[in-house]
């Protein structure tokens, strides 16, 4: 009796279901199609579906909305219509087993990070007749080249080179390529310029993305700024900010680094963290070393998530031992039980 809303199949629909609202996360089929009646895929409709492996769109939908797929990690494969105009931003964020994606010539508007951290993804293809978006090598650009929007993450190639037509380029473009080892810019690009691998504005003096395929990277002293989503996404585990450095981080400059363990500040370096500078979405501890001089501090504004921020040197491989001799012992003796199927007697080593 309800007069707004329909359910069929435990998924939710407004009452002339042309809008699909919500389907459960917690559903366990592989497969679902769409029906014919919808014309909208609803935000968040798909958030977080691990089951999905396949979904069908039919021709009727014109609009997927933000975060309509976000997380979908099982999802393999989407086939977007020729009905579809406009895909939302995040709606495909970390569908992480997406191997290849075609975008239709209808489609005109699409949201920044749509296909950010689809680390199966090696190519964003754009149909021939499409007046919004080119692809060029898998690379997504919009019509006239000018703007970089997406770098499918799971690109296997270690270097990239931004076309000289280039003027813009989009936060997290580069987001989780974890292949991506250097980033090169023709010296005729009037806006970009690269050193060392990493993309800077034309001054050097800001720098804009650090490869994710980088494991460590320092900052010089002539850098002033560290743009948005510098080293989001990221291999790092260390980032030294050079004797004289003095740069400002800006919002989730650090974002999803989950292999960062280490921050130096080397003596007279002056490095400012603004809100939500360090950024991990997750619930996950991580936990992050800061080496610095005495007195300084990353401020509680600049850190989101659950960090715990220690002020010393991380502990070394030997210390970890050390602190948990017994545990090694355990594990490698289950495992030789396991194997022999025979009965052995577990003695403390010394420490």
């Amino acid at each position: 009796g309800n007069t707004a809303y329909v359910s069929e199949n435990g998924v939710l629909f407004n009452k002339s279901k042309t809008s699909l609202i919500q389907y459960p996360a917690g559903k366990t089929d592989s497969a679902y199609t769409i029906p014919d009646s919808v014309t909208s895929i609803g935000n968040y409709a798909f958030f977080g579906c691990t089951s999905l492996t396949s979904v069908t769109i039919p021709d009727s939908v014109t609009y997927i909305g933000y975060d309509a797929f976000f997380g979908c990690t099982s999802l393999t494969s989407v086939t977007i219509p020729d009905s579809v105009t406009s895909i939302g931003y995040d709606a495909f964020f970390g569908c992480t087993s997406l191997s290849s994606v075609t975008i239709p010539d209808s489609v005109t508007s699409i949201g920044n990070y749509a296909f950010s951290e689809c680390t199966s993804l090696t190519a964003i293809n754009v149909a021939e007749g499409n007046t919004a978006y080119v692809s060029e090598n898998g690379v997504l650009f919009n019509k006239s080249k000018t703007s970089l929007i997406q770098y499918p993450a799971g690109k296997t190639d270690s270097a990239y080179t931004i076309p000289d037509s280039v003027t813009s380029i989009g936060n997290y473009a580069f987001f989780s390529a974890d292949s991506l080892k250097s980033i090169e810019v023709s010296g005729n690009n009037p806006n970009f310029s690269s050193r060392s691998g990493c993309l800077y504005d034309k001054t050097g003096m800001t720098l804009r993305v650090c490869p994710a395929g980088l494991g460590t990277f320092t900052v010089g002293k002539d850098v002033a700024s560290v743009y948005s989503g510098a080293f989001s996404g990221n291999n790092l585990n260390e980032v030294v900010f050079s004797e004289g450095a003095s740069a400002t981080l800006g919002e989730e400059a650090f974002c999803d680094c989950m292999n960062l363990k280490k921050i130096v500040i080397e003596s007279n370096a002056n490095v400012v963290f603004n809100a939500m500078s360090i950024v991990f979405p997750d619930s996950e501890k991580h936990t992050i070393y800061v080496v610095a001089p005495e007195g300084y501090t990353i401020p509680e504004s600049a850190l989101y998530g659950n960090i715990e921020i220690i002020y010393s040197e991380p502990p070394s491989d030997s210390e970890d031992r050390k602190e948990f001799p017994t545990i090694y012992v355990v594990i490698g003796a289950i495992a030789v039980l396991a194997l022999a199927g025979g009965a052995i007697v577990v003695k403390k080593r010394k420490a």
